[in-house]
Formats: C-alpha cells, sequence, structure tokens
C-alpha cells in the first residue's frame, strides 16, 4: 500500500523476498532424523522399563546398563531431535 515512488518500499519488498529465501531453504535443507528420533525413543523407553525392573528386583548390576541406555537415548535424541542440514543418509553436514 506504500507510494510507488517510496524508498521504503523498496526496502520492504527486499525484506520480504530474503525473508520468503530464508524460509524456504529452511524447510528444504534442516530436517531432522526420523530413525535417530525414533532408536533414541527406544532407548528410553528401554531405560525406563529396566528402572522398574531395577527397583523391584534389586540387582545392583542392572543400573550401569540403565545408565548406559538412558546415556545413549538422551544424546541421540538431543542429535537427530534438532533441525541440521543432513546428507542423504540423514547424517549431519557441518559447515567449515
Amino acid at each position: 500500500l506504500l507510494p510507488d515512488d517510496s524508498s521504503s518500499r523498496s526496502k520492504l519488498l527486499q525484506h520480504i523476498d530474503q525473508s520468503v529465501e530464508r524460509l524456504i531453504v529452511d524447510e528444504d535443507e534442516l530436517r531432522r532424523d526420523p530413525t535417530g528420533i525414533g532408536l533414541a525413543v527406544f532407548f528410553l523407553i528401554s531405560t525406563s522399563v529396566l528402572v522398574v525392573f531395577a527397583i523391584r528386583s534389586g540387582d545392583w548390576w542392572l543400573w550401569p546398563i540403565v545408565a548406559f541406555l538412558g546415556l545413549l537415548g538422551v544424546i541421540g535424541l538431543s542429535q537427530d531431535g534438532s533441525r541440521r542440514k543432513r546428507d542423504a543418509k540423514g547424517r549431519p553436514i557441518r559447515d567449515s
């Protein structure tokens, strides 16, 4: 609705164009890894089940397994759940 001869009009149109391009790039390039997320959720659910089993049975040797599975789940979910540039196999691409 700005007049054609307004200097703000060209700046506003340029800003809108840049915003739309950035949005399209983000949608095309940044994605999550659903396989990794599913595996991380599986580890976290397994950890929950093992915690209950370890508490009920009282076996000390289950706790290192519980800690290991929980750590794998948390690390996997934090890496694969975040939106990043990824290659065709889902591995994160590092920008140099």
